[in-house]
C-alpha cells in the first residue's frame, strides 16, 4: 500500500494582483513534488502527472496520477497549510490501481 505523505512546496505561481485567494501551484511543479515526496517516503513509480494547478487555500484539492509496476493509481493532493509563499500539502494514492 503507497499511502499518505506530506510535502512542502513552494508556490511557484501568483496570478492577477497576487491576492491569497490566487496563488496556485502549478502542475508541472506539483508533479514534481509529489514525486520527490513519494522517491522520499521510498515509494517506487514511474511517473506522477498533475493536469491541473490547485489554488494554495487550506482543503483545496486535486487529483494526479501515478505509474507503478506498469498500472496506473489515483493521486489525492490536498492542501493542508500555506505560510507565505509555500503550502503543504498531503499525497493520498489509492490502494488500488485505475481500470
Amino acid at each position: 500500500m503507497i499511502g499518505r505523505v506530506a510535502v512542502l512546496a513552494v508556490l511557484l505561481a501568483l496570478v492577477g494582483c497576487g491576492t491569497e485567494s490566487e496563488r496556485v501551484i502549478e502542475p508541472g511543479e506539483l508533479s514534481r513534488g509529489v514525486s520527490e515526496a513519494l522517491t522520499s517516503a521510498g515509494k517506487q513509480h514511474d511517473d506522477v502527472q498533475c493536469p491541473d494547478s490547485v489554488r494554495a487555500q487550506i482543503a483545496e484539492s486535486v487529483k494526479c496520477t501515478m505509474a507503478a509496476d506498469g498500472k496506473r493509481y489515483e493521486v489525492t493532493v490536498v492542501i493542508k497549510d500555506v505560510q507565505g509563499d509555500q503550502a503543504t500539502y498531503d499525497v493520498d494514492v489509492a490502494p488500488q490501481p485505475l481500470p
